[in-house]
């Protein structure tokens, strides 16, 4: 089996494989070092911090700088280290995929080609909203037309439903080329973590969330940790979800 593998993936794929979809040490080798960079923010904050600035670390930049109770004095290169991470994560899975739908269709694998294609303007869309935050835009300082649209149509419900209907369209319209020919586990476990965050979020928001979890005090700061660590977990994931896929297909031409 593990010579099959190493010859050639996609045999154990069409298999149907649990090693081939994604075994213990391809997630651990995807997840590891997104756990070690993790681990290492952890380490930081707790021993040399304190135990209190999270949000700086991992906040997005623009959240940061707009709350004065997060916001340092002056303005530290640090600020939305894990924010930036997530993003550069996001545009290396966008041009990957965008580079494996190119070659794909120049082959004449359209359909292939075409999964490839809208990951990659899906993963674009979801990198230019997580760096300009446009899913935050409430209109306070629009005028009054611009702000009546806003109210009847609020971005964060309006982007929710883009995100629902662009996981639908992808997980739906290429299912036979997900489940078949590719390792599905590493995008499931990815898009459970994307659910922990957005899960989190919520309970924050709606002030239900915990005040301790493993006996650990969930302060704010550490909500923040909380949700976006989980985040950057799922984007972590897509990247070695697509990642791997493209190099895979191009690998087989």
């Amino acid at each position: 089996m593990l010579r099959e593998i190493a010859v050639e993936p996609w045999v154990v794929v069409r298999r149907g494989s649990w090693i081939g979809t994604g075994g213990p040490l391809l997630l651990a080798s995807v997840y590891g070092p997104a756990l070690v960079v993790l681990a290492m923010l952890v380490a930081f904050v707790e021993l040399v911090w304190g135990g209190a600035g999270y949000g700086l670390l991992t906040r997005d930049p623009l959240s940061v700088v707009a709350d004065p109770a997060l916001r340092p004095d002056p303005v530290r290169f640090y600020v939305g280290f894990l924010s930036n991470l997530g993003v550069l994560l996001w545009a290396i899975t966008a041009g990957g995929t965008l580079l494996a739908f190119a070659v794909l269709r120049d082959e004449g694998d359209v359909r292939l080609a075409r999964f490839f294609g809208f990951a990659g303007l899906f993963t674009t869309f979801l990198m230019i909203d997580d760096v300009y935050m446009l899913h935050e835009i409430n209109g306070t300082n629009s005028g009054g037309r611009v702000r009546e649209i806003l109210q009847r149509f609020p971005p964060s419900a309006v982007f929710k439903a883009a995100y629902a209907v662009g996981m639908v369209v992808l997980l739906w319209g290429w299912r036979k080329v997900i489940l078949g020919q590719t390792r599905w586990s590493l995008l499931l476990v990815s898009l459970g973590m994307f659910a922990l965050s957005m899960g989190w979020d919520e309970l924050v928001d709606q002030r239900l969330a915990p005040g301790t979890l493993l006996s650990v005090k969930i302060t704010v700061d550490r909500s923040f940790f909380l949700e976006d660590a989980t985040k950057f977990l799922g984007i972590a994931g897509w990247l070695g979800y697509f990642g791997l896929s493209s190099f895979e297909a191009l690998r087989r031409r």
